[in-house]
């Protein structure tokens, strides 16, 4: 379970003990016990006792603590039983332990015994975390994914490392750094892509229709990662806004831009699409709400610890609310200060919320920074739509590898029967077929070399980032189709009978045309072709042409 009261208990003595003894332990004892900890910990396991003892007295500087039983410091058991510990382990262990990794983790189970959302950051993580908070990053800009048993470029950003270097969709990545990237996961390539600027690194690459590996020397940049990815008019006087790069410092500002233009273009009815949003900045889900709320509406509030954080409720300020008709599209990657935007909106009948239910992630966050670049994530309140409702779901009820997994997933690996925003319309979201979805980036990516006979005229060259959707890119053909079907039939080990094709014949043509019009024109553009016939956002727009600007 997440919670342990034993364990609990336990780390509050331990922290109380050591927020006291910083306070009146004797210099003697003190040193004693600092020079026995200093002989056998590392630099990285010093972070373990210093956190312990910031949570204990500094991040809680001017709030007394109160002196719970026990005996000072140097004599509380669990600071003995640890010493022993790390004294055992650096002189029995077969090999040097690593350190840093055990500091780390020993860190974050001990602040996962107090919840799933306050966890501990090395110098690295913690500096990616707060780079995509201000909208950017430092890597190569590829956007990968796992298509069967590979890591394959399904995206590049336009004039970064990554697409000047020569970088295509459809690459697979074989190496980094000439190690494998077998069994590696998103995850993964995220930590070793986002790092220093002005670093560099070699990544080795399988190209369709291309003999040899190549390998391609580059060197990382800042990457824009803002909150809106684009925005277009789906149908006449109807916008589209994708906000689903979470709630960065710039997101207010980008989307009173995006609606700016659209507005521009002739919209009066707008859909923002916050489906695996997975939020971020609780300042800018107030400045995003109030641009829809009239002044006087309660926003959210924020209730913490007795005695610790007071309650405070926040409020629009807006005197020109946007009055337009406006639906949001949520599902179960919809979370935190996503979730605070919609359940504002919906409290007050703003908006329609369409969908599948939320995440349910209402704990609030403070972020300090910790010594030698490190940082603490700590949650310290939490918040309430305008009607009182806690979208924080439960957590004492599943375990932490549960838990962990459904952030991982950004979705509950069971649907909660509490917290998160339940849509006002529920609409089941479009499947996707894992196995079908790969074999047609297959067919595509060898398409696009000109390696499908009779099929050549859909090789591609060049990506042209900058095309305008038509709706007749790459039609479906009886050839098409029969090629599909071939190309599949060599390819045993997928499993794919010609029955489930057939009974998935729209899906599969829906697929094959996405990733073609990705290979040709880039990934937004693919996303804006499947737009067109994703069930939710048809259903939103059923809903907005109905509506009538107020």
């Amino acid at each position: 379970m997440l919670r342990s009261k034993t364990i609990g208990q336990t780390w509050q003595t331990f922290l109380h003990a050591l927020n006291r003894g910083r306070r009146r332990l004797s210099r003697r004892v003190a040193r004693r016990v600092a020079r026995r900890v200093a002989r056998r910990v590392t630099r990285w396991v010093g972070p373990l006792l210093i956190l312990c003892a910031a949570i204990g007295g500094r991040l809680y500087q001017g709030v007394p603590v109160p002196d719970p039983p026990g005996n000072s410091i140097a004599e509380n058991p669990v600071v003995k039983s640890f010493v022993r510990l790390v004294d055992i382990l650096e002189t029995e262990y077969f090999e040097t332990p690593d350190w840093e990794g055990m500091t780390g983790k020993s860190i974050n189970r001990m602040l996962h015994t107090l919840d799933p959302h306050s966890n501990f950051y090395n110098p690295t993580d913690f500096t990616n975390m707060q780079n995509e908070q201000n909208s950017r990053y430092y890597g190569i800009g590829a956007i990968i994914s796992q298509r069967h048993n590979g890591i394959y470029v399904v995206g590049v950003t336009p004039g970064k490392p990554a697409h000047r270097a020569g970088i295509k969709y459809g690459d697979a990545i074989v190496e980094v750094d000439r190690e494998s990237t077998i069994d590696w996961s998103e995850s993964t390539w995220r930590s070793r892509m986002r790092t220093d600027p002005g670093s560099s690194v070699e990544i080795t690459i399988e190209r369709a229709g291309v003999s040899r590996r190549q390998t391609f020397r580059i060197d990382r940049d800042e990457v824009p990662y803002p909150s809106v990815r684009h925005y277009f008019l789906i149908r006449p006087g109807i916008g589209y806004i994708n906000l689903t790069g979470g709630f960065n410092q710039e997101t207010s500002t980008e989307l009173r831009q995006a609606m700016a233009a659209l507005k521009a273009q002739g919209m009066e009815r707008l859909l923002i699409d916050l489906r695996r949003n997975p939020g971020g900045l609780l300042k800018q889900a107030i400045q995003v709400s109030e641009i829809f709320l009239p002044p006087g509406n309660e926003i959210v509030s924020i209730r913490g610890r007795e005695g610790r954080v007071p309650q405070r409720s926040y409020v629009s300020e807006n005197q020109l609310p946007e009055t337009m008709p406006l639906a949001l599209l949520i599902d179960e990657g919809t979370a935190s200060a996503s979730e605070i935007f919609a359940g504002a909106l919906q409290d007050y009948r703003r908006a329609k919320i369409i969908g599948e239910q939320s995440f349910g992630k209402g704990l609030v966050q403070t972020v300090y920074r910790l010594r030698g670049g490190t940082g603490l994530v700590l949650t310290t309140a939490r918040y309430f739509t305008p009607r009182g409702r806690s979208i924080q779901r439960s957590y004492s009820d599943v375990s932490i590898y549960d838990y962990e997994r459904s952030r991982r997933l950004m979705r509950p690996v069971a649907a909660p029967s509490t917290g998160g925003i339940r849509p006002d319309l529920r609409v089941r979201s479009d499947e996707v077929l894992v196995d079908l979805r790969d074999a047609c980036f297959q067919f595509a990516r060898q398409a696009s070399a000109g390696l499908i006979p009779n099929l050549v005229e859909w090789e591609v060259r060049e990506a042209d980032f900058y095309y305008q959707l038509r709706g007749q890119e790459y039609q479906i053909t009886t050839v098409v189709r029969r090629l599909f079907r071939d190309f599949v039939q060599i390819h045993p080990e997928w499993q794919l009978g010609q029955p489930l094709i057939e009974e998935q014949r729209d899906y599969v043509e829906r697929q094959i045309r996405a990733e073609m019009i990705g290979t040709a024109y880039g990934t937004e553009i693919a996303e804006q072709f499947l737009l067109q016939s994703d069930r939710q956002v048809l259903r939103a727009i059923e809903w907005l042409t109905r509506q009538v600007q107020k």
